[in-house]
């Protein structure tokens, strides 16, 4: 199927105007198809960005289609659906039309890609909300319109400090994807590479991958962290505290012991043969994503969440207090950084 360039939202807003200058007899099947156009664009597989353009110095981005977005959207257009099958001959054309640009407003806000055509269509959303309730004769709607005309009044003022905080921060307003495919939001972790000299840190492997996918500061002595952090500047850069706690997970603090032993105590000859590495996660290749499906809670292994002792490796290393007995192949060990 061809990639779209239409928010699925401007489906139903241009059924709107259509009702203002039709027939009565045809007001209701004009809400119902652009309703249910409104759905065959939510259901499209064109993943992505569409339509984006360039206004007073801001790129705006009217379409952007991800999973999350189009379940939304097939949901709300779904919603416009049974509304239209509903009553659609009762109402007049204006509450009709403010229907459908109060439901294509709050469609479109949701596949929008960047806060300009959020705030611009959230608010035409409530917009018709509020023209909806004082239409009604009666006046407890009418005070829940002018209450729903102050807040709405309270949300403009809060969307456009967030844009005006995005731009100034970003250089635009459009939405960031947070995603471990994407610089954005990229995930690193580390792997030991050895000679064949030091390899039997690492059970007679090279390579020795960090089974916890743990985040590469650790690897800085927690009694040295905020200094480093401070002379790298790393606090002030963020827009957040950067807090890494904790020790690293046996198997690598084991083989860390071992060649701090090896380099008499030089931790930056320890630092050559760590290699950071991009960490994408993913279901498939079982990486920060785990996957656990209860059982009989009274034979449950818990070893399926947390890993075991490897009995094999027992007769290898002498203990099975040794961290390389052990695997780290538990949900929970798998999904570190990630999610079960």
């Amino acid at each position: 199927m061809a990639a779209i360039s239409f928010n699925p939202g401007f489906a139903l807003l241009l059924g709107a105007a259509l009702v203002l200058v039709t027939p009565r007899q045809w007001r209701s099947w004009i809400a119902l198809a652009a309703s249910l156009a409104a759905l065959m664009l939510a259901f499209t597989p064109s993943f992505g960005e569409h339509g984006a353009f360039a206004q007073i110095g801001l790129r705006v981005a009217p379409l952007r289609l991800d999973a999350l977005s189009q379940t939304f959207g097939m949901m709300f257009a779904l919603a416009a659906i049974m509304l239209a099958l509903h009553g659609g001959g009762a109402r007049s054309r204006e509450e009709e039309a403010a229907l459908l640009v109060h439901a294509g407003g709050a469609l479109g806000a949701v596949y929008a890609g960047d806060f300009v055509a959020f705030v611009a269509l959230a608010e035409l959303s409530t917009l018709a909300a509020v023209a909806l309730l004082l239409s009604r004769a009666d006046k407890a709607a009418k005070e829940a319109g002018q209450r729903l005309l102050g807040w709405q009044a309270l949300s403009s003022v809060l969307f456009l400090a967030g844009a005006a905080f995005a731009i100034a921060t970003q250089g635009a307003a459009d939405f960031a994807q947070l995603s471990a495919r994407t610089p954005a939001g990229a995930l690193y972790t580390w792997e030991w590479r050895l000679p064949d000299a030091l390899k039997h840190v690492a059970g007679g492997a090279n390579t020795f991958a960090c089974p916890m996918n743990e985040e590469p500061l650790r690897l800085i002595p927690e009694e040295w962290r905020s200094r480093v952090f401070a002379q790298l500047g790393l606090q002030e850069n963020f827009p957040y505290p950067l807090q890494i706690r904790g020790d690293m997970n046996p198997a690598c603090r084991f083989i860390f012991r071992e060649l701090m032993k090896h380099y008499n105590g030089d931790w930056s000859k320890v630092m050559k043969h760590i290699a950071v590495k991009r960490l994408v996660l993913s279901e498939k290749d079982r990486v920060g994503i785990g996957t656990f499906q209860p059982k009989d809670e009274k034979n449950q292994d818990s070893t399926e969440l947390t890993g075991d002792i490897n009995y094999r490796k027992i007769a290898e290393y002498g203990s099975d207090s040794d961290p390389r007995a052990f695997n780290f192949d538990g949900e929970f060990n798998i999904a570190n950084r990630g999610i079960v």
